[in-house]
């Protein structure tokens, strides 16, 4: 279990399995490149230095693997940068401006959740990557939580799609068991050797079944259920899971 103090980060864009415990939450990784080595997906994980919030991001570069790796790199970089900003959508207009600047092969999606351990509240910014899903203690199931925001143009978008997009943040209510779940679109596109896709509803279906199980167990069923569907073939995309528990 690795456990992170203030004004640590975590994370990268290289295969990892792990569990760690920063500041209010748990949490439990997965990561796989499809070439085996460095991929297109980053994972990140940071506590600012005034131990108060706890950010997750997990990000996708479109591509997958080492010839994409380049561009995760740079964007494992930007956020480590602002790890002490409260603001999500402000980082992800920062790093569209720099995407924008590099031209279309930078183009990327994201997610940024924070967790503030003296609100109890769970921030959520998205540019324009698969809805996360969160689940609260007690609950029948886990419930995806889109942007839904109405906007006056366009919004949310991926990176380095259009110069000045506005981005978003929501904030719901935490407590003590609430969970969430960050992933990137490689599970959902993971494909069975007839060509179907993984998709949001096989994942939500192992995750409602699993929901009194702890986070490093709720992974493996995932993973299980991805290997399963794809024949063992993780070639397909890069894929990231990453679930974290408020404590």
């Amino acid at each position: 279990m690795h456990k992170l103090s203030c004004g640590a980060v975590w994370g990268g864009i290289d295969n990892r399995d792990a569990d760690l415990e920063a500041a209010g939450i748990r949490a439990s990784l997965f990561a796989r490149s499809a070439q085996g080595g460095r991929g297109g997906d980053a994972h990140y994980v940071s506590v600012c230095e005034g131990d108060l919030l706890t950010r997750m991001v997990v990000a996708d570069v479109v591509g997958h693997g080492e010839t994409v790796s380049d561009v995760s790199s740079w964007l494992y970089d930007v956020l480590c940068e602002r790890m002490n900003d409260p603001d999500g959508a402000a980082i992800l207009s920062e790093l569209n401006g720099r995407a924008y600047a590099k031209g279309m092969s930078a183009m990327a999606t994201a997610v940024i959740v924070g967790y503030y351990r003296t609100t109890h509240e769970l921030s959520y910014a998205s540019a324009g990557h698969p809805a996360i899903y969160l689940w609260s203690a007690g609950d029948a199931s886990w419930k995806a939580l889109s942007m839904n925001i109405e906007a006056d143009g366009p919004a949310d978008l991926p990176f380095a799609v259009l110069k000045n997009p506005v981005f978003h943040q929501i904030s719901v209510p935490m407590k003590a068991g609430d969970r969430v779940c960050l992933y990137s679109d490689g599970i959902l596109e993971g494909p069975s050797p007839s060509g179907e896709q993984f998709g949001a509803k096989k994942l939500e279906k192992v995750l409602n079944a699993n929901t009194g199980s702890k986070l490093p167990e709720i992974k493996k069923e995932i993973v299980r259920a991805l290997d399963e569907h794809t024949a063992g073939r993780f070639d397909h995309d890069d894929v990231t899971l990453l679930l974290a528990e408020v404590i």
